[in-house]
């Protein structure tokens, strides 16, 4: 996973993320905890561990 520092794009690992880091997510990645979206573009989002849906649900900015 890759984190925003200084505007430059650092790798860094999940469990040395913390609160208000500004990360970047790909296809793939696993979001390990609850996050405010900023900004996307076509971003479906498997719950079906969380919710028990079947399909990606389409997360948009509000």
């Amino acid at each position: 996973m890759s984190r925003s520092a200084d505007e430059k794009e650092v790798e860094v690992q999940i469990e040395n993320l913390v609160l208000d880091d500004v990360t970047l997510l790909s296809a793939g990645y696993v979001v390990p905890a609850g996050c405010l979206l900023m900004e996307s573009k076509d971003l479906y989002i498997d719950e079906a561990a969380f919710t028990g849906e079947t399909f990606p649900v389409e997360k948009i900015v509000l």
